[in-house]
Protein backbone atom coordinates (compact mmCIF):
# COMPACT_ATOMS: atom_id res chain seq x y z
CA UNK A 1 0.00 0.00 0.00
CA UNK A 2 1.60 3.30 -1.20
CA UNK A 3 0.46 6.82 -0.19
CA UNK A 4 2.48 9.69 -1.57
CA UNK A 5 2.40 12.84 0.52
CA UNK A 6 4.18 15.79 2.53
CA UNK A 7 5.34 15.63 5.88
CA UNK A 8 4.38 17.78 8.63
CA UNK A 9 7.59 19.92 9.88
CA UNK A 10 7.82 18.57 13.56
CA UNK A 11 11.21 17.99 14.66
CA UNK A 12 11.67 15.74 17.02
CA UNK A 13 13.28 15.78 20.64
CA UNK A 14 16.99 15.82 20.31
CA UNK A 15 16.95 16.68 16.76
CA UNK A 16 18.57 20.07 15.63
CA UNK A 17 16.01 22.86 16.63
CA UNK A 18 17.14 25.45 13.64
CA UNK A 19 15.00 25.54 10.39
CA UNK A 20 16.93 26.00 6.97
CA UNK A 21 16.80 29.69 6.47
CA UNK A 22 16.24 29.35 2.42
CA UNK A 23 13.89 27.00 1.66
CA UNK A 24 14.59 27.13 -1.33
CA UNK A 25 16.82 23.98 -3.22
CA UNK A 26 19.62 25.68 -3.35
CA UNK A 27 19.22 26.67 0.81
CA UNK A 28 18.17 23.50 1.75
CA UNK A 29 21.40 22.15 0.18
CA UNK A 30 23.67 24.43 1.66
CA UNK A 31 23.34 21.97 4.19
CA UNK A 32 25.90 19.04 4.44
CA UNK A 33 23.71 16.92 6.06
CA UNK A 34 21.14 17.02 3.28
CA UNK A 35 23.19 17.12 0.43
CA UNK A 36 24.29 13.79 1.82
CA UNK A 37 20.66 12.41 1.61
CA UNK A 38 19.58 13.66 -1.27
CA UNK A 39 22.94 12.08 -3.14
CA UNK A 40 22.54 8.76 -1.96
CA UNK A 41 18.90 8.77 -2.59
CA UNK A 42 19.79 9.79 -6.29
CA UNK A 43 22.17 7.48 -6.55
CA UNK A 44 20.24 4.20 -6.01
CA UNK A 45 20.18 1.81 -9.02
CA UNK A 46 16.98 1.79 -11.17
CA UNK A 47 17.04 -1.97 -11.01
CA UNK A 48 17.96 -3.97 -7.81
CA UNK A 49 21.88 -5.66 -7.85
CA UNK A 50 23.79 -7.88 -5.57
CA UNK A 51 25.47 -5.04 -3.66
CA UNK A 52 22.39 -2.39 -3.56
CA UNK A 53 18.43 -4.02 -3.18
CA UNK A 54 17.32 -0.77 -2.76
CA UNK A 55 15.81 1.13 -6.30
CA UNK A 56 15.51 5.23 -6.82
CA UNK A 57 11.74 3.86 -6.98
CA UNK A 58 11.39 2.56 -4.20
CA UNK A 59 13.89 4.40 -1.85
CA UNK A 60 15.49 4.16 1.84
CA UNK A 61 13.63 4.92 4.79
CA UNK A 62 15.22 7.17 7.90
CA UNK A 63 17.18 4.07 9.43
CA UNK A 64 18.59 2.79 6.54
CA UNK A 65 19.58 6.57 5.62
CA UNK A 66 21.13 6.91 9.37
CA UNK A 67 23.01 3.61 9.32
CA UNK A 68 24.71 4.47 5.81
CA UNK A 69 25.30 8.30 6.79
CA UNK A 70 26.62 7.28 10.05
CA UNK A 71 23.90 9.53 11.73
CA UNK A 72 21.59 9.64 14.42
CA UNK A 73 18.02 8.88 12.70
CA UNK A 74 16.54 11.50 14.81
CA UNK A 75 19.01 13.63 13.32
CA UNK A 76 17.68 12.19 9.81
CA UNK A 77 14.17 12.06 10.25
CA UNK A 78 14.45 16.61 10.75
CA UNK A 79 16.37 16.68 7.59
CA UNK A 80 14.35 14.50 5.60
CA UNK A 81 11.30 16.79 6.93
CA UNK A 82 13.10 19.94 5.90
CA UNK A 83 14.13 18.28 2.53
CA UNK A 84 10.02 16.83 2.05
CA UNK A 85 8.60 20.70 2.68
CA UNK A 86 11.18 21.95 -0.16
CA UNK A 87 9.61 19.43 -2.54
CA UNK A 88 13.69 17.88 -3.02
CA UNK A 89 12.26 14.32 -1.27
CA UNK A 90 9.13 12.26 -1.33
CA UNK A 91 7.82 9.24 0.88
CA UNK A 92 5.64 6.58 0.25
CA UNK A 93 4.58 4.06 3.38
CA UNK A 94 4.96 -0.20 2.75
CA UNK A 95 2.63 -1.98 5.03
CA UNK A 96 3.99 -5.69 5.28
CA UNK A 97 2.19 -7.61 8.22
CA UNK A 98 0.81 -5.73 11.40
CA UNK A 99 1.81 -2.83 12.93
CA UNK A 100 3.07 0.71 11.33
CA UNK A 101 4.28 1.04 7.71
CA UNK A 102 7.66 1.37 6.48
CA UNK A 103 8.23 4.66 5.72
CA UNK A 104 10.55 4.78 2.50
CA UNK A 105 12.24 8.23 1.00
CA UNK A 106 13.17 9.27 -2.74
CA UNK A 107 13.93 11.73 -4.57
CA UNK A 108 11.78 13.43 -6.63
CA UNK A 109 11.01 13.59 -10.47
CA UNK A 110 11.89 17.42 -9.71
CA UNK A 111 15.41 16.45 -8.31
CA UNK A 112 16.18 14.02 -10.23
CA UNK A 113 15.22 16.26 -13.48
CA UNK A 114 17.75 18.72 -12.36
CA UNK A 115 20.85 16.72 -11.48
CA UNK A 116 20.07 14.41 -14.40
CA UNK A 117 19.89 17.89 -16.89
CA UNK A 118 22.86 18.94 -15.10
CA UNK A 119 25.05 16.08 -15.49
CA UNK A 120 23.87 16.00 -19.64
CA UNK A 121 25.21 19.60 -19.83
CA UNK A 122 28.56 18.47 -18.05
CA UNK A 123 29.37 16.05 -20.37
CA UNK A 124 27.90 17.26 -23.68
CA UNK A 125 30.19 20.54 -22.60
CA UNK A 126 33.23 18.84 -22.15
CA UNK A 127 33.03 17.22 -25.54
CA UNK A 128 32.24 19.83 -27.36
CA UNK A 129 35.26 21.80 -26.15
CA UNK A 130 37.39 18.55 -26.45
CA UNK A 131 36.38 18.87 -30.03
CA UNK A 132 37.16 22.57 -30.96
CA UNK A 133 40.93 21.76 -28.55
CA UNK A 134 41.78 18.40 -30.53
CA UNK A 135 39.75 19.00 -33.89
CA UNK A 136 38.34 15.68 -33.45
CA UNK A 137 35.34 14.19 -35.03
CA UNK A 138 32.13 13.57 -32.99
CA UNK A 139 32.70 10.02 -33.02
CA UNK A 140 36.42 10.19 -32.14
CA UNK A 141 35.42 12.14 -28.99
CA UNK A 142 32.63 10.13 -28.21
CA UNK A 143 34.72 7.01 -28.60
CA UNK A 144 37.33 8.28 -26.45
CA UNK A 145 35.26 9.59 -23.78
CA UNK A 146 33.49 6.01 -23.77
CA UNK A 147 36.20 3.90 -23.36
CA UNK A 148 37.50 6.27 -20.86
CA UNK A 149 34.55 5.55 -18.49
CA UNK A 150 33.82 2.06 -19.29
CA UNK A 151 34.16 0.59 -16.47
CA UNK A 152 31.54 2.74 -14.62
CA UNK A 153 29.20 2.36 -18.01
CA UNK A 154 29.17 -1.38 -17.99
CA UNK A 155 27.71 -3.56 -15.91
CA UNK A 156 29.02 -6.81 -14.54
CA UNK A 157 27.11 -9.79 -15.82
CA UNK A 158 26.78 -8.45 -19.50
CA UNK A 159 28.74 -10.60 -22.23
CA UNK A 160 31.61 -8.73 -23.73
CA UNK A 161 30.93 -11.44 -27.70
CA UNK A 162 28.97 -10.92 -29.99
CA UNK A 163 24.55 -11.52 -29.10
CA UNK A 164 23.87 -14.75 -30.43
CA UNK A 165 19.88 -14.11 -30.10
CA UNK A 166 17.55 -11.25 -29.55
CA UNK A 167 17.53 -11.55 -25.44
CA UNK A 168 21.52 -11.37 -25.94
CA UNK A 169 21.36 -8.39 -28.35
CA UNK A 170 18.76 -6.54 -25.98
CA UNK A 171 20.76 -7.09 -22.91
CA UNK A 172 23.74 -5.17 -24.50
CA UNK A 173 21.04 -2.32 -24.97
CA UNK A 174 20.28 -2.04 -20.99
CA UNK A 175 23.17 -0.48 -20.85
CA UNK A 176 22.77 2.36 -23.51
CA UNK A 177 19.57 2.96 -21.68
CA UNK A 178 20.58 3.39 -18.29
CA UNK A 179 23.25 6.05 -19.22
CA UNK A 180 20.35 7.63 -20.75
CA UNK A 181 18.15 7.68 -18.33
CA UNK A 182 20.45 8.99 -16.22
CA UNK A 183 20.48 11.71 -18.18
CA UNK A 184 17.33 12.60 -17.85
CA UNK A 185 15.64 10.93 -21.35
CA UNK A 186 12.78 8.78 -20.66
CA UNK A 187 13.71 5.84 -23.03
CA UNK A 188 10.94 3.66 -24.26
CA UNK A 189 12.30 0.39 -25.91
CA UNK A 190 10.77 -1.90 -28.88
CA UNK A 191 12.37 -4.70 -30.71
CA UNK A 192 11.69 -5.24 -34.28
CA UNK A 193 13.08 -6.56 -37.31
CA UNK A 194 12.89 -10.18 -35.83
CA UNK A 195 14.63 -9.01 -32.51
CA UNK A 196 17.60 -7.40 -35.01
CA UNK A 197 16.73 -3.96 -34.14
CA UNK A 198 15.90 -2.05 -30.58
CA UNK A 199 13.40 0.90 -31.50
CA UNK A 200 14.13 3.49 -28.60
CA UNK A 201 12.05 6.76 -28.51
CA UNK A 202 14.01 8.91 -26.32
CA UNK A 203 10.92 11.12 -24.84
CA UNK A 204 11.91 14.67 -24.07
CA UNK A 205 15.75 15.19 -24.40
CA UNK A 206 16.93 17.14 -20.97
CA UNK A 207 19.19 19.43 -23.19
CA UNK A 208 16.76 20.23 -26.06
CA UNK A 209 17.71 23.82 -25.61
CA UNK A 210 21.21 23.09 -26.36
CA UNK A 211 20.42 20.47 -29.04
CA UNK A 212 18.38 22.89 -30.82
CA UNK A 213 21.06 25.10 -31.65
CA UNK A 214 23.54 22.63 -32.75
CA UNK A 215 21.90 19.73 -33.25
CA UNK A 216 24.38 17.89 -36.18
CA UNK A 217 27.37 18.35 -33.54
CA UNK A 218 25.48 17.38 -29.97
CA UNK A 219 23.14 14.78 -31.44
CA UNK A 220 26.12 13.27 -33.66
CA UNK A 221 28.27 13.04 -30.17
CA UNK A 222 25.03 10.93 -28.58
CA UNK A 223 25.17 8.51 -31.43
CA UNK A 224 28.61 8.21 -31.12
CA UNK A 225 28.53 7.05 -27.23
CA UNK A 226 25.50 4.93 -28.64
CA UNK A 227 27.48 3.05 -30.85
CA UNK A 228 30.74 3.08 -29.19
CA UNK A 229 29.22 1.03 -25.66
CA UNK A 230 27.88 -1.28 -27.90
CA UNK A 231 30.94 -2.14 -29.63
CA UNK A 232 32.36 -1.93 -26.03
CA UNK A 233 30.19 -4.68 -25.23
CA UNK A 234 31.22 -6.94 -28.34
CA UNK A 235 29.26 -5.81 -31.28
CA UNK A 236 31.24 -5.28 -33.99
CA UNK A 237 29.67 -3.34 -36.58
CA UNK A 238 26.59 -1.74 -34.88
CA UNK A 239 23.97 0.11 -37.21
CA UNK A 240 23.23 3.42 -34.70
CA UNK A 241 20.62 5.86 -36.54
CA UNK A 242 19.25 8.82 -34.26
CA UNK A 243 16.37 10.87 -36.01
CA UNK A 244 15.60 14.19 -34.18
CA UNK A 245 12.52 16.38 -34.53
CA UNK A 246 12.06 19.63 -34.62
CA UNK A 247 11.22 20.27 -31.09
CA UNK A 248 13.60 17.65 -29.01
CA UNK A 249 10.72 15.73 -28.15
CA UNK A 250 10.38 11.94 -28.88
CA UNK A 251 13.24 11.77 -30.72
CA UNK A 252 14.31 7.90 -31.58
CA UNK A 253 17.10 5.84 -31.75
CA UNK A 254 17.69 2.86 -34.35
CA UNK A 255 20.31 0.34 -33.09
CA UNK A 256 20.55 -2.71 -35.40
CA UNK A 257 23.41 -5.47 -34.87
CA UNK A 258 25.21 -6.73 -37.60
CA UNK A 259 24.85 -10.26 -36.38
CA UNK A 260 22.86 -12.63 -37.46
CA UNK A 261 20.77 -15.27 -35.02
CA UNK A 262 20.33 -18.42 -36.93
CA UNK A 263 18.65 -20.54 -33.94
CA UNK A 264 16.03 -17.79 -33.90
CA UNK A 265 15.80 -16.53 -37.59
CA UNK A 266 12.28 -15.63 -38.75
CA UNK A 267 11.14 -13.56 -42.29
CA UNK A 268 12.73 -9.85 -41.33
CA UNK A 269 10.94 -6.88 -42.29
Amino acid sequence: MRGVGSATLVPERSAPTNTAADPSPSGLLASAPRREIVELLEHLPYAPTTDEPHTRERGLTAAHLAERLGRHVTTIRFHLDQLVAGGLVAYHDERSGVGRPSRYYGVTKSTRGGVDRLDAYRVTAKLLLEMVETGGSADAVAAGWVNREVDSLLPDGVGHGRATSPGQWLAKVGPVVDLLQSWGFEPAITSTDAGHTADMNLGTCPIRDLTTERPSVVCALHRGIIRETLRCLGEEDPDVQLHVTRDGINCRVTMTTSTTFPAYERPRA
